[in-house]
This record gives structure tokens, sequence and C-alpha cells, in this order.
């Protein structure tokens, strides 16, 4: 039966995904072969760790911009809505 190009395309891509899977687990048995026991489990660990922390840090950053302008963006309605003195503004941190 004659493939179509598509059909080509398609099996020489599965091929080439299959070549790098098995490339990647010999890497990971290598790397597993010559390492301590847990080494790797604890690698990932660290690296989950190292990403969630700094996800963290990225949102709280964003979270203070954000409250940073929000109070002068909004400082004549707060100050209208609650009658507030020039101290009670500075207070807010403008």
């Amino acid at each position: 039966m004659l493939e179509t190009p598509k059909q080509k395309i398609k099996m020489e891509n599965t091929r080439r995904k299959e070549v790098e899977d098995k490339e990647k687990k010999e890497e990971d048995d290598i790397y597993r072969s010559i390492s301590p026991p847990n080494t790797y489990e604890k690698m990932l660990k660290k690296r989950a760790a190292r990403t969630s922390t700094f996800y963290f840090l990225v949102m709280a950053q964003i979270l203070v911009y954000a409250e940073a302008g929000a109070v002068p963006a909004l400082l004549p309605i707060l100050t209208a809505s609650f009658n507030l003195s020039y101290s009670m503004q500075g207070f807010l941190g403008k």
C-alpha cells in the first residue's frame, strides 16, 4: 500500500519521538547508575521547590506593583468618599 506524504511525515515524527524518548531514558539511566541513591529524586524535588519559590516571588512582585499603583490612582476618589485630610492621605502611602 502506498503512503501519502502526510503519512510519511507522521511516521518520521513518530520514529523521531521514539528515538528521542529512548535517548532521554538512556541518559536518565546513566545518570541514575553513576549517582548515589536518591540523588536524582532529590534533584527533581529541589527543582520543583525552586520553581514554586520563583513563581511565588513573581506573583508577590505583581501584587506589590498593582497595590503601589492603585493607591495613587484611587486617592482622589478615596479622599472624597472618606473625607480624608492631607495627613490621612499620607498614611495611605502617597
